[in-house]
């Protein structure tokens, strides 16, 4: 589980809305990220990922209109999962 919080503003106060999209992994369709399912500011979403296989994961903002400016400014980040061999046995 990962709590996404949002407290963004721009630099003139204004409030930015945002969704988390995970890349590489599926998710449930709740935890999916779509472009309309807003986090708005000052509240927060849990997403469930189910880490079930290993490998690099990143995740970006993908707020319908702002996807763009808000991953250059810096709305993106990345896992890396790791398993033994007998961690699935």
């Amino acid at each position: 589980m990962v709590r996404f919080i949002n407290r963004l503003q721009d630099e003139r106060g204004h409030v930015i809305d945002t969704s988390i999209h995970l890349h590489g992994m599926a998710s449930l369709p709740q935890y999916d990220g779509y472009a309309e399912d807003l986090i708005p500011f000052n509240h927060y979403k849990d997403y469930y990922y189910p880490n079930n296989k290993a490998g690099p994961f990143w995740y970006h903002d993908h707020a319908i209109g702002f996807t763009s400016r808000n991953v250059y400014m810096g709305l993106a980040g990345m896992y890396v999962l790791e398993y033994d061999d007998d961690d699935f046995l």
